[in-house]
Order: structure tokens, then sequence, then C-alpha cells
């Protein structure tokens, strides 16, 4: 089993889940995050790498071309293409703006995207990153399953496969690559309970959490800002070298064979 269909039943199996009724609350909760932070971006092109839904994270996007990268050859709609995310066929500084929906989650290598999201993207490009949060009730249920899926030797369907990936090592990760952090959104503070009635009574949660506890919602959204070099080229000053062996005329070969012979002639006579 290659790399490309490891991944692709990955996204996969995350589309399933995001058609039920908990992975549909999860998404609503985060499309609005994504579309207050959209209105941060402007440019030319923006990039979505990866998709959980049919629609379109960035359709809403102040941005003429907007392009929907997948690791398998699922079309959306718009525009739709398929590439590694850890190899992407773009080329340098041509992108304005990129979102990824939970993408760091279910690729091995989330360093490798990142390097070549900083790579692809313009010096003040925007990049918008939703992640799970795991020290949060959502986090607590992730372990669960995993563990379920340890004892039971089954495959439960999670909503991300990979690992989490906290605020604060996410923050460091962007730091190393010259981004600048601009802000943090929390979204999803209702418990992971896959009961549509329940749910619905809930949603007051919504904005109590985002007031009361933030640090504790279920995900996160981080908009960030790729730097521009402020370093200004010095040439160095030119200056003589201090003199080493004085005003006397530094001794030669020729100058020290003369000196000898002078010498030897005066002790002759």
């Amino acid at each position: 089993m290659n790399q490309q269909t490891i991944c692709r039943e990955k996204w996969n199996q995350a589309k399933v889940w995001f058609q039920s009724d908990l992975g549909r609350s999860v998404y609503e909760s985060e499309l609005k995050v994504i579309k207050n932070q959209l209105e941060s971006c402007f440019g030319y092109n923006i990039v979505q790498l990866g998709t959980v839904c049919q629609e379109s994270l960035i359709k809403d996007a102040r941005i003429k071309r907007k392009f929907v990268l997948e690791c398998g050859p699922t079309a959306l709609n718009g525009t739709s293409a398929q590439s590694y995310f850890q190899q992407l066929a773009i080329k340098n500084n041509s992108i304005d703006a990129i979102v990824l929906h939970h993408t760091l989650e279910f690729e091995e290598d989330p360093h490798a995207i990142l390097r070549e999201v900083e790579r692809v993207l313009v010096p003040e490009g925007k990049l918008i990153v939703v992640l799970f949060n795991p020290f949060s009730l959502w986090g607590m249920w992730h372990v669960y399953l995993h563990i379920k899926q340890l004892v039971r030797h089954q495959k439960p369907i999670l909503p991300s496969p990979g690992r989490l990936i906290s605020q604060k090592r996410l923050k460091d990760w962007l730091s190393l690559l010259g981004f600048n952090y601009s802000k943090s959104e929390p979204a999803l503070f209702r418990p992971p309970v896959n009961k549509t009635p329940i749910l619905r009574h809930l949603k007051f949660m919504e904005k109590a959490g985002a007031r009361y506890w933030p640090g504790l919602a279920g995900s996160y959204s981080i908009l960030a800002t790729k730097r521009i070099s402020t370093l200004t080229p010095i040439r160095p000053k030119w200056s003589l070298r201090k003199k080493v062996m004085g005003s006397r005329v530094p001794e030669t070969s020729a100058n020290l064979v003369t000196t000898r012979k002078k010498f030897k002639d005066k002790n002759d006579r």
C-alpha cells in the first residue's frame, strides 16, 4: 500500500465522519471561524489543501482565483487538482492565502507541509490553520477512540486519524518558519455527542465557552502571516591595514644576502 493510497483512505474516513450529525455540527462551527479570518485575506490566488466535505471552505473568499487540492482524485465544486501536500506543484511566492482544515492531522509529516506552505506563499501571505485541541473534551474523546481501537482491534471512525497538535506547538513551528502569529479563534464548545436534539439544546455553550473558557475549545483556528525579511545588507567599510613592521623596509631574501656579505667583509678586516 503506497503513501497516496493511505492518504486517500484517511481523507475518505474523515469525509464519512463529517457527514454524521456530530460532524456537520463541527463543520458549521469551524466554517464560521474560517469565514471571519478570510476577511483578512486579499490577493489573486487562494488554495485549500484537503477537504472533508463537498463544500469548499474558500468559496466566499474575496480572492478571484480559488484552488482546491486533494491527495485523491475526488472532484469538488470549483477548481480541484491532485497533489502531494509535501511536494506541492506550485512555484515559489505565487499564492496569497492558504487554508489547512485539519490537514496537518492527516499527514505523516506536518513539518514538510508547513515548509511547502512557506515556500509557495508570497511575502505577507496569509495562512489559516484549523486543528482539534488536545486539551479539551474532544481531545480526551480522541484518545479514548484510539485506545478502543488498540484493545478491540477495530477501526472506529475518527474525526482525525492522526496525532493532535497543541496550539503552543503549532505557534513554535510557525515561528521557526518565519510566520507572524496574528490571532487565534476558538470553536466547538459542545461535547462530542452524536445526537442532533442534544446538540441543539447545548447550542448556548458556543457563546458561553467563547467568553468564559476559550482555552478549552474543541478546536482552534490560527491566522498567521509570512514575514518579509527587513535585513538590509551593509557593505563593509574599506580601511587601510595597520602597520605591522613599522616604517623600516622589510627584509627580503636579496637584502638579507647583502647584509650578511657586508657583515662578513667587516669581520675579515
